[in-house]
This record gives C-alpha cells, sequence and structure tokens, in this order.
C-alpha cells in the first residue's frame, strides 16, 4: 500500500499541478488618522477580471496579472473640511512573470502599464499635511503597538509566545 501510494505521488509530480485563481475587490479604502481626525485616504478598485494567479510545478512558472488597478491618495483639508488629491484617481495594469531561466535561476519580470496620466497635486495643505503626517506615522511603526506586538513572536530557537491581545490591551 505504502509503495503505490509513493508511486502515485512521483506520478503527480512528475506530470505537475496547476493553478489558476481569480480575484476581484471592488473597492478597498483605507484611512490613516492622528488620534482623532482622519488624514489620509487611500483608495484603491481591482474590476473583473482582477487579480488572475496561475501557477505550475511542470515546467515551474507562476504569472500573476491585474489588467486594471484604479487607485488614488487623498489629503483632508481640516480649514476648509473636506478630501484634497495627492495622487488623482489612476489607471494602471501589473504583469509579473516569474519563472527559471536556462540556468535554473528564478527569474521575475515585473511590468506596470499606466492607462492614463499620473498627476499630483501638490498645494500647500498637502505638502504641509503629509510632510507632517508621513513621519509620525512611519516612527509609531517602529514603537509603540507594533514593537509590543512582534515581541509576542517566539525568537529562533523558542516555541510558543505570549498572547498579542495581552500585549494590546495597554494601547486601546
Amino acid at each position: 500500500l505504502l509503495e503505490k501510494a509513493t508511486k502515485q505521488a512521483e506520478a503527480v509530480r512528475q506530470a505537475g499541478v496547476e493553478m489558476r485563481l481569480k480575484m476581484a475587490v471592488n473597492g478597498l479604502e483605507v484611512t490613516l488618522a492622528d488620534s482623532i481626525v482622519p488624514m489620509l485616504r487611500f483608495r484603491a478598485e481591482v474590476p473583473d477580471p482582477g487579480l488572475v494567479v496561475e501557477a505550475s510545478t511542470a515546467p515551474e512558472k507562476m504569472l500573476a496579472e491585474v489588467g486594471n488597478i484604479s487607485v488614488e491618495l487623498q489629503v483632508m483639508n481640516q480649514r476648509h473640511g473636506y478630501w484634497e488629491p495627492i495622487l488623482e484617481p489612476f489607471h494602471v495594469g501589473v504583469n509579473i512573470t516569474s519563472s527559471p531561466d536556462k540556468d535554473k535561476v528564478q527569474s521575475m519580470h515585473v511590468v506596470l502599464r499606466g492607462r492614463c496620466p499620473l498627476l499630483l497635486s501638490l498645494s500647500p495643505t498637502t505638502i504641509r499635511t503629509t510632510t507632517w503626517f508621513i513621519p509620525m506615522f512611519l516612527s509609531s511603526l517602529s514603537e509603540g503597538i507594533w514593537r509590543e506586538a512582534f515581541r509576542a513572536w517566539p525568537g529562533p530557537g523558542q516555541t510558543g509566545g505570549r498572547a498579542i491581545s495581552a500585549d494590546l490591551e495597554p494601547h486601546r
């Protein structure tokens, strides 16, 4: 029985495995705020056919493609109470191919195709807000809640770890 299962597993390995995944995202919105006021908003949309990933083991290759992504970035104008664009809605296609070359070295090729001009709006409000908020946000990633959360992960040669929720309790 074990010999038969081993032969079947080897036959599958030689034949290769193929996978195809499709995923559409109707909308993604991420808003970053200081302690109270929203500051930056990122929006993205990946319409049908969305993200398409194809992979196979014989020959070993992978293709990931998004035909059209729409992204925009906005900053809150606190004086007037509305969102101002930093990155106007931008449509781009992405194609990533990974396969071994003739020397069996894995290589990756990334192609970005813009479908419209890349327009940036730099007003005094956007510059002032982003130069204040982005450094503060990035420094918070290396301090505080992130440091506490990652401290709970076991290190090399260790097993287990403290519960992350217990470490985050003081930050709620």
